[in-house]
């Protein structure tokens, strides 16, 4: 009689005190994972089909909270790494670079222990770098990069991270730097489109980047004229020549274009401002119309911005 009063006695504790306590366990994890509903075999398989299929067909607003979901659900299910990719790059697809971080990691940290291949595990460590670029974590990037070009043997892969790391110290105004690294580029293959676009890029910084002289009185109005001649061919020679499908292109065409206007306009502005007399200006003016009939060969909306320099003096 003591053993049975005191079993009823442990159940009675047991649906007060613990149950109720379970249940609230129970339902913060529903909570937490969207639709929680069943989580058979058969229904992972629907989850991650139904993701998969969004993804592919571009759909990523759709692909994201499913691919979430599976995640969540499913984590040993046999998708679920390429789950962790899928979702990463949809997120970068949609520009949420921030949001791209985690998947990408975890799938870049998972992978290699799931026997992915190497190729697949680089391209993932790229759209990482890429993320890292857009949110403008260069150090994360260089990184990054530096370490898929240490480790790839993939032609393709070792390319497309030469022209990342090219862009990362373009950005951070490492210029020479970003130069040995398209030379080395161009010296082992030829340059496509987005290698001109850069190599055009760091041209023209070169030339922004020359400093002016610091002469006597004596020397001042001559070593000026030859810093804004200088100037003047160094801008110049950064128009692409043989290549004007490059300021024509769709893509690019824009980008070079207000990169060299801006350029140019900044050494128009220094000229007009210098303390060299009219005389002299009026010199140099005139230099500078074989780059502008150069420009305009090329391009004709460069002639315009230069125009616009000059009709407002």
């Amino acid at each position: 009689m003591g053993l049975k009063f005191a079993l009823k006695i442990k159940t009675l504790l047991f649906s007060t005190l613990m149950l109720p306590a379970l249940l609230s366990f129970a339902s913060a994890d529903a909570a937490s994972v969207p639709n929680p509903g069943p989580r058979s075999k058969a229904d992972s398989n629907i989850v991650y089909e139904q993701a998969e299929a969004h993804y592919l067909a571009n759909k990523f607003e759709a692909a994201i909270p499913e691919f979430e979901i599976f995640i969540q659900r499913y984590p040993t299910h046999p998708k679920f790494i390429q789950a962790e990719l899928f979702l990463g790059e949809a997120y970068a697809k949609l520009k949420k670079y921030s949001e791209s971080l985690g998947p990408l990691k975890d799938f870049i940290l998972h992978a290699p222990k799931a026997g992915f291949a190497t190729l697949q595990i680089d391209e993932a460590k790229l759209s990482l770098t890429r993320s890292f670029i857009e949110l403008k974590k260069m150090s994360e990037a260089l990184a990054l990069v530096n370490e898929v070009l240490k480790s790839s043997i993939n032609n393709a892969i070792k390319s497309a991270a030469l022209l990342v790391k090219v862009e990362i110290l373009s950005q951070e105004g490492r210029f020479k730097e970003a130069k040995a690294v398209l030379d080395s580029y161009e010296a082992t293959r030829p340059l496509n489109e987005d290698a001109r676009l850069f190599k055009f890029s760091i041209h023209i910084e070169e030339c922004a980047n020359l400093n002016a002289p610091t002469p006597s009185k004596s020397e001042f109005e001559e070593s000026m004229m030859s810093f804004f001649k200088l100037k003047s061919i160094c801008f110049k020679e950064a128009l692409p020549v043989g290549t004007p499908e490059i300021l024509k292109n769709e893509k690019y065409g824009e980008r070079i274009s207000a990169q060299w206007c801006a350029r140019v306009k900044e050494l128009d502005v220094a000229l007009q401002t210098s303390k060299l007399d009219r005389s002299a200006k009026t010199k140099i003016q005139v230099d500078l119309e074989s780059t502008k009939a150069f420009a305009q060969s090329l391009k004709k909306e460069l002639l315009h911005c230069y125009e616009s320099n000059t009709s407002q003096k």
